[in-house]
């Protein structure tokens, strides 16, 4: 805090206008070479919502609702109710997810509901197989 409050911010402002130029270029450059007519193409085309209908293996969707890179008005509560194959699995706190656990952070959270999640469909899958067996 305190080298921030020592900065010559005059010296930032042709840094932001450098970041804004290459927002406008990134944009340009990333529809482009994708073969989209613009940027709005881009995220059409590229939007994995369009797809989780077709999906036929079960999936885990984990979020935060501190999540600062998936925000949480962005949850869609329905896919759960629309695709019977998805688990949707909201937590309080927990940013991206991707935090360790333990005393010693020798955890990771996600992998270990991930892991967890994996182990159930297993075990459901290996119970369907019976009951279709037996009849």
């Amino acid at each position: 805090i305190y080298k921030l409050r020592k900065t010559n911010w005059a010296e930032l402002i042709p840094f932001s206008l450098v970041l804004r130029e290459w927002e406008e270029k990134k944009n340009q450059i990333f529809h482009t070479l994708a073969g989209c007519q613009n940027i709005d193409e881009f995220y059409q085309e590229n939007n994995p919502m369009q797809f989780f209908t077709g999906n036929q293996i079960p999936c885990l969707v984990l979020n935060a609702l501190d999540d600062f890179l998936c925000l949480k008005e962005n949850i869609r509560y329905d896919v759960k109710d629309i695709v019977h194959n998805y688990v949707l699995a909201i937590t309080d706190q927990g940013s991206h997810i991707a935090y360790n656990e333990g005393w010693k952070a020798q955890g990771n959270y996600m992998w270990r509901v991930t892991l967890d999640f994996f182990e159930t469909v297993k075990c459901d899958s290996e119970i369907q197989k019976t009951y279709e067996l037996e009849e």
